[in-house]
């Protein structure tokens, strides 16, 4: 600790303060996000990260199993439509 004081009693002192000014507090993010924030920083990481970075995007299954399901919830949709004539 820097300061001597931890980073959850510092985000406090400062919403405490944002709640003292009047009105809505003014804390644009929640502790969670300041933390994480703080941590980039503190590693030199870039604050903000690009799409590339969101972590692991291929598909879950094969191709294969996500068209059986959107053709199944076809086959539904349609008998639902000629149940309701």
């Amino acid at each position: 600790m820097k300061y001597g004081v931890s980073f959850r009693k510092a985000y406090a002192y400062l919403a405490q303060e944002s709640l003292s000014d009047g009105g809505q507090p003014t804390i644009p993010v929640s502790l969670s996000q300041a933390y994480r924030l703080w941590e980039r920083e503190r590693d030199g990481a870039p604050l903000r990260l690009g799409h590339a970075a969101k972590g692991y995007r291929a598909l879950r299954y094969d191709e294969q199993v996500y068209k059986r399901i959107e053709a199944l919830a076809r086959a539904r949709s349609q008998e639902r439509r000629y149940r309701r004539l």
